[in-house]
């Protein structure tokens, strides 16, 4: 008579994780697998005889593992853990929760093995944690899940989580996503210390709840922060006093130098990431300019970012192909009437958009690093046989090579 294979519920977003687990613990078992919590609780109820979950805490797993403790049906059944960082936090929830293991992934085969046959063999009685203990782990795993260390105001993921609660809940209601950072904040760490950089950070995130009104904030960079407010709430004027003031209270001799981009939000149903990224684009419009401190998002800026990464794309093609042309423009003496001189210019002819004209390629050059080396050598070799009876001298171009050895 054929042995009962035990039932394992591999519970884990990653299709690869999955059939790696399954790989690793072998044909002696039946398995049954799910990719969300609602698929990993749907199965367990569906199999109260399984033998051992093993969950990862990506999916929910704390939240799985808390409603398996809590049900009658579902308390006997094993749950191993799973994890793709070390966090002490999230470990001791997890212990607390009752979890019959927490794994580090990856894991050597041979011993994910041993603490899974470990588990099995204990099958420890259903196990029914203390309640109190229990929330205040958890709260405690979801602070952390939520909220920025440093600063204590929500995270980048939070924020974008609450972001989109706010305007899904609100409908009709027009938004302005505000970023905001301080220009050079690593000198500010090097010359005063981590200690002053935190404490700076801490009051421009109160700074955020305060400019926020009821809408949403938090940290989503080193020293950048987002703001998502109503549109009827937004004033100019606040974010400049807000800027001000923290300059005034940060308690160090350098004026603290910072900068809003600010997008007006033209469709709610927009990636809250991707409105990000035109305010930050905003940001970038006035950075260095320190008589401007607000940056408004405009369509030309995000079509000026298109184009040069079209150019950039193109580019090194272009250099094989030959479809760069120099031009020798001459310079005449005066007096003797003779070319002194050459200017060398460059075009660009595309095979199918014709020429191109400077001011597109050479600002991407420039930020690239440069004019390529056989244009330099091009050039004075054609400025080396200008006819003239005067000296020509080859004025090396302002941009290093592109093609740095």
């Amino acid at each position: 008579m054929d042995e009962v294979k035990r039932t394992i519920l591999i519970a884990d977003a990653s299709l690869t994780a999955r059939v790696c687990v399954k790989k690793t613990l072998g044909s002696g078992y039946k398995y049954i697998e799910a990719s969300s919590s609602e698929e990993a609780l749907y199965a367990l109820f569906a199999n109260p005889d399984a033998a051992l979950a093993i969950i990862n805490i990506g999916i929910g797993g704390l939240d799985i593992l808390k409603s398996v403790s809590e049900n009658e049906r579902l308390r006997g059944i094993p749950v191993i853990i799973t994890a793709d960082e070390d966090s002490t936090v999230s470990e001791k929830a997890a212990i607390a929760l009752g979890a019959a293991d927490y794994v580090r992934m990856p894991i050597i085969d041979s011993i994910l093995r041993l603490r899974v046959r470990g588990v099995l063999c204990a099958a420890p009685a259903a196990f029914k944690p203390d309640g109190e203990a229990v929330n205040k782990e958890l709260e405690q795993w979801r602070r952390q899940a939520d909220y920025d260390a440093v600063t204590g105001i929500f995270n980048k993921e939070a924020f974008y989580a609450n972001s989109r609660e706010l305007i899904n809940s609100a409908k009709g209601d027009e938004f302005v996503l505000v970023c905001w950072n301080i220009e050079c904040f690593k000198l500010i760490n090097d010359f005063y210390g981590m200690e002053t950089g935190d404490s700076i950070l801490k009051q421009m995130a109160q700074k955020c709840v305060e400019l926020a009104r009821g809408g949403a904030y938090g940290r989503i960079g080193s020293d950048h922060f987002a703001l998502l407010i109503r549109r009827a709430d937004f004033a100019a004027g606040s974010l400049l006093m807000a800027a001000q003031d923290l300059s005034d209270s940060a308690g160090i001799t350098q004026e603290i130098t910072s900068g809003f981009g600010v997008y007006f939000v033209e469709d709610n149903d927009m990636p809250i990431d991707k409105m990000c990224d035109r305010a930050n684009l905003a940001l970038q419009s006035i950075k260095g300019n320190y008589l401007e401190r607000i940056g408004f998002y405009k369509h030309e800026m995000r079509d000026a970012i298109l184009l040069e990464q079209r150019v950039r794309g193109e580019m090194n093609d272009a250099l094989r192909n030959g479809d760069f042309k120099l031009y020798l423009q001459p310079v005449f003496s005066l007096t003797s009437g003779k070319p002194i001189s050459a200017e060398v210019l460059v075009r660009w002819v595309h095979p199918q958009r014709g020429i191109i004209s400077p001011s597109v390629f050479i600002p991407v050059l420039k930020k690239a690093a440069s004019l390529p080396e056989w244009i330099t050598m091009s050039g004075k070799r054609r400025a080396s046989i200008l006819p003239t009876a005067e000296s020509v001298e080859w004025t090396p171009s302002p941009y290093p090579s592109m093609f740095p050895e």
